[in-house]
């Protein structure tokens, strides 16, 4: 029984987390792309994906709940993280709009985190950054709008209560980043 409840924890975490995770100390990480190619080089080593890890606010206008945001690759992170087979309703591809198109951007939100701000699939919630620009009247924190594209469930209410993904692109760009990422997940 302990057996098979350690390999079933194992494989939660596992699935949502990488193997191994190299992060730059202190400072966003800059040309992650030559380090992601060390990396691929590296014996063991079978796949890399790059991502941005950063706290943040949901707000629907009626519920608000606080959430790490990150920033994924879905293609890349396919191949590292098993993320994409936890998706119970919509698609991990959604996350960046078709171009030209008028919709929001997707966010990817756990099952328990859709309950407690009683969100479906196509609503919209408010992203909240705590750090925003100073004004004459002080700090205004930065809110764009996304749609949910994709539910989740892991398995773990931790993960799925408190986690919501965004493209990377996105995530640059929202939290003005640039080309820059917060570290590379690899498997």
């Amino acid at each position: 029984v302990m057996t098979g409840f350690e390999r079933d924890l194992k494989d939660k975490i596992l699935g949502t987390n990488a193997h191994l995770v190299v992060i730059r100390s202190g400072a966003p990480m800059e040309d992650y792309r030559t380090t992601m190619a060390r990396l691929a080089k590296m014996p063991g080593v079978q796949a890399a994906t790059p991502f941005i890890y950063n706290q943040v606010m949901l707000s629907t206008g009626r519920h608000v709940s606080g959430v790490v945001l990150r920033g994924i690759e879905p293609d890349s992170d396919r191949k590292v993280t098993r993320l994409s087979r936890s998706i119970v309703e919509g698609e991990m591809e959604r996350l960046d709009p078709k171009p030209g198109s008028e919709a929001a951007p997707g966010v990817m939100i756990g099952r328990e985190l859709a309950r407690h701000l009683n969100l479906s699939l196509g609503d919209r919630v408010n992203v909240v950054s705590p750090t925003g620009t100073i004004t004459p009247l002080g700090m205004m924190p930065k809110l764009k709008p996304f749609q949910v594209t994709a539910i989740f469930n892991t398995g773990m209410f931790e993960y799925d209560s408190s986690m919501a993904y965004i493209s990377l692109e996105k995530a640059q760009s929202f939290f003005d980043l640039g080309a820059t990422v917060t570290g590379i997940q690899t498997k």
